[in-house]
């Protein structure tokens, strides 16, 4: 059996937004107050007039099954909006492999309320891997971390053990 060696970086954030509801869970009045199974509350909404700024601005992508909220300021799929957590989004993935190239698209938050949570984790699947995040300018290193692999181990089969990615097949960091 060979063993795959991946030298990449794969980083799975979960990007959380945080705000201020000016209404608890509720739409402005004649405003759609969900997309498919996603409460959409004040400052959020869907359409003209429905949302505080246009950062809040929601796309409901009803061709989708179930339909898909987005953040249009953003560019990035809803998963959920709570007051306590805020608005959480699909981070995407942004692989670089050891060449350079990279795939994926960057987060880019800027000239809008929303902004990478303390409860987020930075987490990073391969073999061998050393995987790390950077500022805009990539001069800063905030974050990072390096797995070893297992014998035997393919990227198809790495799970975490506990619950956690201890840099035996992931590893995992804080973020910020």
């Amino acid at each position: 059996m060979q063993v795959v060696k991946l030298v990449s970086h794969f980083s799975f954030l979960l990007l959380m937004l945080m705000f201020q509801p000016a209404l608890a869970g509720l739409a402005k009045p004649n405003c759609s107050d969900h997309c498919g199974n996603i409460s959409i509350p004040y400052p959020f909404g869907i359409g003209k007039h429905c949302y505080m700024a246009e950062s809040y601005d929601v796309e409901c992508n009803e061709t989708s099954k179930p339909p898909r909220a987005f953040l249009r300021s953003i560019k990035m799929e809803l998963v959920n909006i709570t007051i306590e957590r805020g608005a959480v989004v699909k981070g995407p993935v942004i692989s670089v492999d050891s060449s350079g190239r990279q795939e994926g698209v960057p987060v880019n938050l800027e000239g809008t309320p929303f902004f990478f949570s303390y409860t987020n984790f930075f987490i990073a699947v391969g073999c061998n891997t050393r995987a790390t995040l950077w500022t805009k300018t990539g001069t800063t290193e905030h974050v990072g971390c390096d797995s070893i692999c297992s014998n035997g181990t393919s990227i198809t089969n790495i799970r975490p053990e506990n619950g956690a990615c201890s840099g035996k097949d992931c590893c995992q960091d804080m973020l910020w």
